[in-house]
């Protein structure tokens, strides 16, 4: 299928580590030719430190600025103390 084609592997990424983005800045594979396009984080916000939250954010917004790429995040999120 044509989605597959437009994916690349997953990576495992410790986002607390500073610079984590680093190896990403520039990145360009036969699937994504102008560099990254969205990075998809899942099942990770509630259950980690918030200095992790932040280095994911400092981080996709450093790796995805240029292109308008945008952040997905999936998970169990609580509206009004509800999930």
């Amino acid at each position: 299928p044509a989605v597959q084609r437009a994916l690349c592997a997953a990576r495992n990424v410790d986002v607390s580590v500073p610079g984590w983005w680093e190896p990403f800045m520039g990145f360009r594979h036969e699937l994504a030719p102008t560099g990254i396009g969205a990075i998809v984080n899942i099942n990770m916000i509630h259950i980690s430190p918030w200095t992790s939250c932040l280095g994911l954010f400092e981080g996709a917004a450093a790796v995805l600025s240029a292109r308008g790429g945008v952040l997905i995040l999936y998970g169990p999120f609580k509206r009004d103390g509800a999930h």
